[in-house]
């Protein structure tokens, strides 16, 4: 089995590693732009065939978006005795840029499929009305590394995208000066020109075991979009690591971050609060956090061989 993503993805790594597929990140030198799409994408493709004839898996597993890799997915699967399954992210299934409408595309193809694999009840509706099965699959709640002694920072895994109230979190780190915002990723767009105050720190991009220390240490994590259907990966970190957590108050996050979190809103304000009142609580909330982490792994187990089944495992 392999499980082929056309960019580098933790869910990804950890979905492959869980159904027993090599995972494979083909990716472009390009810089990801709309207008070097055509170019990047002619390049994976011809990459992605390239494997496919070497290595013949019975089982591909692919990352959506983007579509073409999903069509290609899709045209391998009619080999015989192949099997698919697409897991398909919330920018495969609905178009962000375009109101949130959904992607027509996505479920024609996936009719063509033995498994659609998304994050969250409300996204599987948008597919399963254009008359696909769809199985719910959330990122593995793995323990992390044991926790250090916290340090009263707040760690923010920052994609710097469109989604992330980044203003907000700016003049909420503004209000509260003695407390430490840590975030990371390399600044891009708006949030690059924000005027960040001195208790912030840009870390840039971080190698994975500088990432994990700084999760190791904090005392809170921040998972924010405004978003309504879209997960946080930043979310499963601080479950899998039992770090209190505040998040953004969208019906995903809540129904599945039942315990050790704080909701908020995109204000400054309210998410002043929501980080002062998860540091003061951190301790219970830790305790709640980890207690969800075991019945997280519950559900992840159940939900996983549901997907091992379609694929016949």
């Amino acid at each position: 089995m392999v499980f082929v993503s056309w960019v580098h993805h933790g869910r990804s790594s950890d979905l492959a590693e869980r159904l027993g597929a090599t995972p494979v990140f083909i990716t472009s030198d390009a810089r990801r732009t709309p207008a070097t799409a055509l170019w990047r994408w002619t390049v994976q493709l011809s990459r992605t065939i390239a494997l496919l004839m070497r290595l013949r898996p019975r089982c591909l597993v692919v990352m959506a978006p983007p579509i073409p890799l999903v069509a290609l997915a899709v045209l391998y699967r009619r080999l015989p005795g192949r099997r698919l399954a697409i897991d398909a992210h919330t920018g495969a299934v609905l178009r962000m840029h375009y109101g949130n409408r959904p992607n027509r595309v996505l479920p024609l193809l996936a009719r063509h499929s033995d498994a659609v694999i998304v994050t969250n009840a409300p996204l599987a509706g948008h597919v399963e009305r254009a008359g696909t099965s769809v199985l719910v699959l959330h990122d593995p709640p793995a323990r992390a590394a044991p926790a250090e002694d916290p340090d009263g920072s707040v760690l923010f895994p920052c994609a710097w995208a469109p989604d992330e109230p980044l203003a907000a979190v700016a003049e909420a780190a503004r209000s509260i000066p003695r407390t430490p915002f840590v975030l990371t990723g390399t600044p891009r767009g708006a949030g690059a020109q924000l005027d960040w105050p001195p208790n912030v720190t840009l870390t840039g991009w971080l190698p994975d075991e500088d990432y994990a220390s700084h999760l190791a240490r904090c005392s809170v994590v921040l998972a924010l979009t405004t978003r309504e259907h879209t997960m946080q990966r930043a979310g499963y970190e601080a479950l899998a690591a039992g770090k209190p957590l505040v998040a953004s108050a969208t019906t995903a996050l809540r129904t599945w971050f039942a315990g050790g979190t704080i909701f908020a809103e995109h204000s400054a304000a309210d998410l002043t609060a929501a980080v002062t009142t998860a540091l003061e609580r951190a301790d219970e909330l830790t305790e709640q956090m980890v207690a969800l982490r075991a019945v997280r792994a519950d559900d992840f187990e159940r939900d996983l061989s549901a997907v091992r089944a379609a694929l016949a495992l």
